[in-house]
């Protein structure tokens, strides 16, 4: 029915402007897919850094403890320490990338990332605790699901028993994916809004429920691609290694090949984190000038 004015009765601009939660989830998504796949090379090169140093400090322990010349307490202190530096450098980076994502939404523009790491580096006590806890945290989880979901020995009388404690460590395995990536918006938190990282934290879980498909997607991303893109390599290394000669040297190209795909399919899960945080606080304007700046663990 129309107005004498000639518009719609039946229109309502609030309720057609207002996007639906699955409508939203589905624009976060699309929107870091599109920013990922614009800017491959450019976050792919970014995160060889905190690739090359995680790798490089597993392999390095891992020699270490082979050759049996050092205490295997010393190198599980030495492999943790240097994965907690990496869980650092890895926030420090994804800091980055939520000012780099912020200045592609606001004027299609990408700019040099140092230029984007001045914020994170201001921040950096923040950013260093929120990524030490979440990532000892989501250890220290996955360790107890391990440990539920037991080995089957097949043909045993508590075969039964021992199938229903796996079942129940995946389903908790599962369930600490879920909680932890309601925590995975602390970083943009602290270096938009200038939280501490108990707030940020608080502040995370809070924006995670208006996008929580989104994230899921993304933590899953993160976990099955992550994990096959750093595994292919050695596959198809032994695979061609049990048909054809390779020369000596060839036995580093899958170590090379395996944390250069992981550094350049890793960033989409940063890139998400970023355009969930821009979208749940859409409207807001929470920004860091804005606001006073808290002590690191506020």
């Amino acid at each position: 029915m129309l107005r004498r004015d000639g518009t719609n009765m039946d229109y309502h601009p609030d309720l057609v402007s207002q996007p639906t939660e699955k409508s939203s989830n589905l624009l976060c998504v699309w929107r870091a897919f599109s920013v990922f796949h614009r800017n491959f090379l450019y976050f792919g090169l970014v995160f060889l850094v905190p690739v090359l140093l995680a790798y490089a400090i597993h392999w390095a322990t891992g020699t270490m403890a082979r050759s049996a010349m050092h205490g295997l307490a010393a190198v599980a202190a030495l492999r943790w320490g240097g994965y907690g530096l990496a869980a650092v450098m890895f926030g420090f980076v994804a800091g980055g990338v939520a000012v780099v994502v912020r200045e592609l939404r606001s004027s299609n523009e990408r700019p040099a990332f140092e230029r984007a790491l001045e914020q994170p580096r201001a921040r950096l006590a923040a950013i260093a605790g929120s990524a030490l806890l979440q990532f000892f945290g989501l250890m220290f989880s996955i360790g107890i699901c391990l440990a539920l979901g037991v080995l089957i020995k097949t043909g045993s009388s508590t075969s039964q028993f021992l199938s229903l404690f796996s079942w129940i460590g995946w389903t908790a395995f599962a369930l600490c994916l879920i909680v932890f990536s309601r925590w995975m918006l602390s970083v943009s938190a602290i270096v938009v809004e200038g939280c501490g990282v108990f707030a940020s934290f608080h502040r995370s879980w809070e924006l995670t429920a208006k996008c929580a498909p989104a994230m899921l997607l993304f933590v899953a991303h993160a976990t099955i691609v992550g994990y096959f893109a750093g595994k292919i390599p050695y596959y198809a290394f032994n695979l061609i290694a049990g048909h054809f000669a390779l020369p000596p040297w060839s036995g580093w190209l899958p170590f090379v090949l395996s944390f250069v795909f992981v550094a350049f399919t890793e960033p989409l899960f940063a890139i998400g984190c970023a355009e969930a945080y821009y979208s749940a606080s859409e409207g807001e304007h929470r920004v860091q000038h804005e606001i006073p700046l808290t002590l690191p663990f506020a």
